[in-house]
Protein backbone atom coordinates (compact mmCIF):
# COMPACT_ATOMS: atom_id res chain seq x y z
CA UNK A 1 0.00 0.00 0.00
CA UNK A 2 1.93 3.09 1.18
CA UNK A 3 5.24 1.23 0.89
CA UNK A 4 4.26 -0.15 -2.51
CA UNK A 5 3.21 3.35 -3.66
CA UNK A 6 6.57 4.71 -2.56
CA UNK A 7 8.41 2.02 -4.47
CA UNK A 8 6.35 2.64 -7.62
CA UNK A 9 6.63 6.42 -7.41
CA UNK A 10 9.20 8.52 -9.26
CA UNK A 11 10.45 9.72 -5.84
CA UNK A 12 11.04 6.51 -3.86
CA UNK A 13 11.43 7.13 -0.14
CA UNK A 14 10.09 10.69 -0.28
CA UNK A 15 6.44 9.96 -0.88
CA UNK A 16 5.67 8.75 2.66
CA UNK A 17 6.82 12.18 3.90
CA UNK A 18 4.16 13.99 1.87
CA UNK A 19 0.74 14.73 3.37
CA UNK A 20 -1.84 12.10 2.63
CA UNK A 21 -3.85 12.78 -0.50
CA UNK A 22 -6.61 10.95 -2.27
CA UNK A 23 -5.24 7.72 -3.77
CA UNK A 24 -5.22 7.32 -7.53
CA UNK A 25 -5.46 3.88 -9.07
CA UNK A 26 -2.01 2.55 -9.85
CA UNK A 27 -0.01 5.44 -8.48
CA UNK A 28 -0.75 5.79 -4.79
CA UNK A 29 -1.01 9.58 -4.39
CA UNK A 30 -2.34 12.37 -6.52
CA UNK A 31 0.27 15.04 -5.78
CA UNK A 32 -1.29 17.61 -8.14
CA UNK A 33 -4.65 17.44 -6.37
CA UNK A 34 -3.01 17.55 -2.94
CA UNK A 35 -0.90 20.55 -3.91
CA UNK A 36 -3.93 22.38 -5.31
CA UNK A 37 -5.98 21.55 -2.20
CA UNK A 38 -3.17 22.83 0.02
CA UNK A 39 -2.91 26.00 -2.05
CA UNK A 40 -6.65 26.62 -1.79
CA UNK A 41 -6.66 26.03 1.98
CA UNK A 42 -3.72 28.43 2.47
CA UNK A 43 -5.29 31.07 0.24
CA UNK A 44 -8.65 30.75 2.01
CA UNK A 45 -6.89 31.18 5.37
CA UNK A 46 -5.00 34.24 4.09
CA UNK A 47 -8.17 35.85 2.73
CA UNK A 48 -10.13 35.17 5.92
CA UNK A 49 -7.35 36.76 7.97
CA UNK A 50 -7.26 39.77 5.65
CA UNK A 51 -11.06 40.12 5.86
CA UNK A 52 -10.90 40.00 9.67
CA UNK A 53 -8.18 42.68 9.76
CA UNK A 54 -10.19 44.95 7.45
CA UNK A 55 -13.33 44.40 9.52
CA UNK A 56 -11.41 45.34 12.69
CA UNK A 57 -10.07 48.48 11.00
CA UNK A 58 -13.57 49.36 9.81
CA UNK A 59 -14.94 48.97 13.34
CA UNK A 60 -12.17 51.18 14.74
CA UNK A 61 -12.76 53.84 12.08
CA UNK A 62 -16.51 53.81 12.76
CA UNK A 63 -15.79 54.51 16.43
CA UNK A 64 -13.53 57.41 15.48
CA UNK A 65 -16.13 58.79 13.06
CA UNK A 66 -18.84 58.58 15.72
CA UNK A 67 -16.59 60.47 18.16
CA UNK A 68 -15.94 63.24 15.61
CA UNK A 69 -19.67 63.47 14.87
CA UNK A 70 -20.40 63.85 18.59
CA UNK A 71 -17.82 66.63 18.87
CA UNK A 72 -19.29 68.46 15.88
CA UNK A 73 -22.78 68.14 17.36
CA UNK A 74 -21.47 69.54 20.65
CA UNK A 75 -19.90 72.50 18.81
CA UNK A 76 -23.23 73.17 17.08
CA UNK A 77 -24.99 73.08 20.45
CA UNK A 78 -22.38 75.42 21.98
CA UNK A 79 -22.68 77.91 19.11
CA UNK A 80 -26.47 77.81 19.33
CA UNK A 81 -26.39 78.40 23.09
CA UNK A 82 -23.90 81.24 22.73
CA UNK A 83 -26.00 82.98 20.12
CA UNK A 84 -29.21 82.43 22.07
CA UNK A 85 -30.77 80.38 19.28
CA UNK A 86 -32.29 76.99 19.81
CA UNK A 87 -31.17 74.18 17.56
CA UNK A 88 -33.79 72.65 15.34
CA UNK A 89 -34.53 69.05 16.40
CA UNK A 90 -33.22 67.69 13.09
CA UNK A 91 -29.95 69.55 13.55
CA UNK A 92 -29.41 68.19 17.06
CA UNK A 93 -29.30 64.61 15.80
CA UNK A 94 -27.68 65.53 12.53
CA UNK A 95 -25.02 63.15 11.38
CA UNK A 96 -22.07 64.76 9.73
CA UNK A 97 -21.18 63.32 6.40
CA UNK A 98 -17.86 63.64 4.73
CA UNK A 99 -17.73 66.20 1.95
CA UNK A 100 -16.81 64.91 -1.50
Amino acid sequence: TAHRAAVNSPLPGLLPLLPIAAPVEGWGYNMVEETFATFIARDRERLNKEREEISNQQHELKGKLDAVNRELTAIDAYEAAKSGKQLAPAKQVRRYQRTP
